[in-house]
């Protein structure tokens, strides 16, 4: 149980109250959940980020492990590390950003 300041006296009323046991005015309704809108926007920002850097996993594996011109450039160690530890790297920090963007983008609106 929380309480809440009278727009009319100034006192603390608890929230169930809906008139001041002070000065006897009404009270508006309470309101119990509140957006955060930086909070919102962080979460927004995270999610972007996550995606990019999936896609930047993506694009990566795509020309770095499947593209043929540049396949011969490379020395076949860094295709191998790249392969097998940079894209899933990269993958899995851009999927670990969009669910820390989900999760502060969600308990915002809580």
């Amino acid at each position: 149980m929380g309480s809440r300041q009278c727009p009319h006296c100034g006192k603390y009323v608890p929230d169930v109250l809906d008139q001041c046991p002070q000065c006897r005015e009404t009270l508006p309704p309470a309101v119990h959940g509140h957006l955060d809108p930086e909070k919102a926007r962080q979460g927004r920002h995270e999610i972007r980020k996550g995606l990019v850097w999936m896609l930047v996993a993506a694009v990566t594996r795509k020309y770095v492990v499947d593209y043929p011109p540049i396949v011969e450039q490379v020395p076949e160690e860094v295709l191998d590390l790249t392969q097998l530890y940079l894209v899933p790297f990269l993958f899995l920090l851009g999927a670990g950003l969009v669910v820390l963007g989900v999760y502060h983008w969600i308990s915002s609106k809580a």
